[in-house]
């Protein structure tokens, strides 16, 4: 085989050699890694949890979300709840802090490793737009 390039880098290989994502939703949506979750001040009676969630549009026009965080246990039940309203501008983004008090929550111990979910959805009227889930404890 002739070498056709002086470039050592060079590889007569094609093809993808790595793991590829594809995300595939709305023009109106939370990007990867674009929601986080941060509990504070937490003592038995109570925990003040800040989500921050990133709502990016790259449609043309304006798009007036509701914007609600559901607070899970490990069981799955409903804990706490917050919803809010914002508007995001055509090809921007926002981020959107909510602020949710749990009471008497269950902590994160060595022997009881409770963990918590926080389920972020984004919808234009009706319409499901999109959804983030992360865990804390």
């Amino acid at each position: 085989m002739a070498r056709t390039s002086l470039d050592s880098r060079w590889y007569t290989g094609v093809g993808i050699y790595r793991d590829v994502n594809l995300l595939v939703g709305s023009l109106v949506h939370t990007p990867a890694h674009g929601h986080k979750v941060l509990a504070t001040e937490v003592d038995r009676d109570s925990a003040m949890v800040t989500v921050a969630t990133i709502a990016e549009n790259l449609g043309n026009r304006p798009c007036a979300l509701r914007i609600e965080t559901c607070l899970l246990d490990a069981a799955g039940q409903e804990t706490a709840t917050h919803s809010m309203r914002a508007t995001v501008y055509a090809r921007s983004k926002e981020t959107l802090r909510q602020r949710i008090c749990v009471s008497q929550p269950s902590l994160w111990e060595l022997d009881t490793p409770h963990l918590y979910a926080a389920v972020t959805r984004l919808y234009e009227g009706d319409q499901l737009l999109d959804e983030s889930r992360s865990s804390f404890g």
